[in-house]
């Protein structure tokens, strides 16, 4: 008879890159809002040092600290330098006794590349020492996520933060309706890549052309990406310039395009329509022409009935570059073919995928802020890793 060893059993170890490649591959749980796996980095971390040390900048690289910014503070600063981690941070503009607390984070924060700002109705514009605390930081913030609440708030803060952060390139505003902000004053020299306006209309027109202004003569507009709501008798000059240049259109269609808007969008690749909340007035989709560039159409609404109409008629439409048509609903999932069977028909004689999303993914804002190669810009690792880019 003979006796095996312990030893002699086990499998072999594998080399590190494919172990990193498994670590990567738990980082998305597959649900909708995306979520990080934290209880299996957590255990991959416990393993042994080497893959403590990876697993550990997975876990924090995404950081809320708009619950408890203390504890989070108290986190960041302990041994083991794990704010270096970070890339992006959800922060509260929080004061105690007049005293910022939330700059503090900041400074622990060196590699930030996303900021996620919450700000209160009640401090319009930054504090003298809050200024000067951000400036001294020497950050290069690329992607800020501004969200002001109140009815009557103020985007000083955001002009202010442009202001010091003029490497910003993506950047989403959040506001009520109701407000008649501030107009800003001299405009630092950033240029966004991509613009989010989750606003339930545009903003004023001088608010926007200071965040898009006008394009220099011999040069191309630096605006890849934008989204915003199509409001009644909306005016989008300020917009009509970048157009041409814009790759991706993200719309809440609530009310019709002017006329002439998306042919100039002559460089469109991918055109995403939320229309779960469409007006009464809002044309027929057969009547829409779109660009023949586009690539990927995406069709989010609250079900499938109130989809489908939409997804039909783009997709019949010439499209001759057209690869990929998404559905997003809050039903439940089910595969497109068996959900949407003449939809599924239509895409499969014209050789386009058709991709059913899981349900309450309405919004694209789960995507990571980096520059696109190829649309949709999926939330992959290779994505989040781009934020590491520093130069």
């Amino acid at each position: 008879m003979f006796v095996t060893s312990q030893s002699s059993i086990m499998a072999p170890s594998l080399p590190f890159e494919i172990i990193a490649k498994i670590i990567e591959n738990t980082y998305h749980l597959h649900m909708d809002p995306p979520k990080v796996d934290i209880k299996t980095l957590s255990a991959c971390a416990a393993v042994c040092k080497r893959w403590h040390r990876f697993a550990r900048g997975l876990l924090f690289f995404k950081v809320d600290g708009a619950l408890d910014n203390e504890r989070y503070f108290r986190v960041l600063a302990g041994p083991g330098g794990l704010g270096t981690c970070v890339r992006s941070l959800d922060l509260d503009v929080k004061r105690v006794c007049t005293k910022p607390v939330w700059t503090m984070a900041l400074s622990y924060c060196p590699n930030l590349y996303e900021l996620c700002l919450d700000v209160p109705s009640d401090a319009p514009e930054l504090i003298e020492l809050e200024v000067i605390q951000l400036k001294a930081l020497h950050l290069r913030i690329r992607a800020l996520t501004f969200t002001l609440h109140g009815m009557q708030g103020e985007l000083c803060v955001l002009y202010q933060l442009m202001a010091i952060w003029p490497s910003i390139q993506f950047l989403t505003v959040s506001m009520l309706p109701g407000s008649t902000p501030r107009l800003p004053g001299e405009r630092p020299p950033f240029s966004l890549y991509e613009l989010t306006l989750s606003t339930f209309c545009l903003l004023a027109e001088p608010i926007m052309r200071w965040l898009l202004p006008p394009i220099p003569e011999g040069q191309k507009g630096s605006l890849h990406i934008l989204s915003f709501t199509t409001g009644a008798d909306q005016d989008l000059n300020a917009l009509m310039e970048y157009m041409p240049y814009v790759r991706s259109l993200r719309i809440l269609f609530r009310h019709p395009f002017p006329q002439g808007f998306l042919e100039r969008c002559s460089a469109l690749e991918e055109l995403i329509f939320d229309v779960s909340d469409v007006a009464a007035e809002s044309p027929d989709p057969k009547a829409l022409v779109l660009p023949a560039t586009i690539e990927h159409l995406k069709i989010t609404g609250v079900n499938g009935a109130e989809v489908e109409p939409f997804a039909m008629a783009f997709t019949r439409s010439t499209l001759p570059r057209l690869q990929q048509v998404s559905i997003n609903t809050y039903e439940m999932p089910q595969l497109p073919q068996d959900r949407y069977i003449d939809l599924s028909k239509v895409c499969s004689d014209r050789g386009v995928a058709l991709v059913a999303d899981s349900p309450g993914g309405l919004s694209w804002t789960s995507e990571y802020p980096v520059p696109v190669d190829h649309f949709p810009r999926d939330r992959t690792i290779e994505n989040l890793y781009r934020m590491n880019i520093m130069d």
